[in-house]
């Protein structure tokens, strides 16, 4: 793995959430200085096409992230901050798997909410 891969895998494997292009980016420029968004842009591309990570869009704001759980997950998505959290539950799994009646691989989920912290933030 090159040096840059390896930077940015470290960087995802040390985030606690879905990291965009850009925000993989500026983390990468702290430890390197030397580094480009188009580097980084490149080594995502590697990574996804070696299944090391995944590339997940998300339509509500137009900005891919990058999630290194493979394990088939959901998203939720808090519509006011726009917090992401993984979920997992093999019964929607299933439902889907048995509702696409094909040897389906994986799946993504989003579900849009509002999250505890922004109903907290409303109620003051």
């Amino acid at each position: 793995m090159t040096k840059n891969k390896k930077l940015i895998t470290d960087i995802l494997n040390e985030s606690g959430g879905h990291l965009t292009a850009e925000e993989i980016f500026f983390e990468a420029k702290k430890r390197s200085e030397k580094i480009s968004l188009a580097t980084v842009y490149n080594n995502l591309g590697a990574l996804c096409e070696e299944k090391a990570i995944r590339k997940v869009p998300f339509p509500s704001d137009g900005k891919d992230r990058y999630d290194k759980t493979f394990t088939p997950h959901g998203h939720l998505v808090c519509e006011r901050c726009g917090k992401i959290t993984d979920f997992f539950s093999k019964e929607i799994g299933d439902v889907i798997f048995r509702g696409a009646k094909v040897a389906a691989v994986s799946y993504d989920l989003n579900v849009y909410y509002v999250c505890d912290d922004c109903i907290k933030q409303s109620k003051q």
